[in-house]
């Protein structure tokens, strides 16, 4: 579970992160009981196919609970794996706060899809940062701004050296890598709420 208990300990762009993310998993929490694997893997198609549709929202509120609330997946949520959620991109604020969440809902589909299909929870920036360069692209077909993070992802991407940059940013990511200030919300395998509680 997310633990907001963090937001009063981390700075202005984690508490802007947190907040992102905390308005999705808000509403996910509308959807009811925690989503089956075949509906989260529905709610991922629907994303994957248009990212920028209506039944997108929906959908992302099925990916968001299902990686709150599963024991199939783990997905460590940080500046380092997230970073257009701090970004500033001189839309006005309700869109510009609707794209990003939509774009952190496209990172959850990837890395979601990716563990599934190999039947374990393995956090996978890599396999996100490919939803989320599609899911950008869409978003830049119809709506004028730029993410400098986005873009960095991309280059890194079309010059084969994003695989690499998810292994450095996972390795980041391990107990010793707590002591730089990231604060990460993850969906892990203990959804008890002593288990969020101790989360970093």
């Amino acid at each position: 579970m997310i633990n907001r208990n963090l937001l009063s300990n981390i700075c202005s762009p984690m508490k802007a992160l947190f907040s992102i993310a905390a308005i999705l998993f808000a509403l996910s929490c509308a959807v009811g009981a925690p989503p089956t694997q075949e509906a989260v893997s529905s709610a991922i198609a629907q994303v994957e196919t248009n990212f920028i549709s209506g039944t997108s929202v929906d959908a992302a509120k099925v990916i968001l609970q299902f990686a709150e609330e599963s024991e199939q997946v783990q997905v460590s949520i940080r500046p380092e794996t997230v970073p257009w959620l701090k970004e500033k991109w001189g839309l006005e604020p309700d869109r510009e706060q609707s794209i990003r969440s939509m774009l952190l809902a496209a990172y959850l589909a990837g890395n979601i899809k990716s563990q599934l299909a190999a039947g374990r929870p393995a956090d996978d920036p890599y396999a996100g940062w490919i939803f989320v360069c599609r899911g950008y692209a869409q978003f830049r077909s119809k709506v004028s701004f730029s993410s400098p993070s986005i873009d960095s992802l991309e280059t890194r991407r079309t010059e084969g050296t994003l695989k690499q940059h998810a292994r450095d940013v996972l390795k980041k990511g391990e107990p010793d890598g707590a002591a730089n200030g990231s604060q990460p919300i993850r969906s892990e395998t203990n959804s008890t709420s002593s288990a969020a509680g101790s989360r970093r």
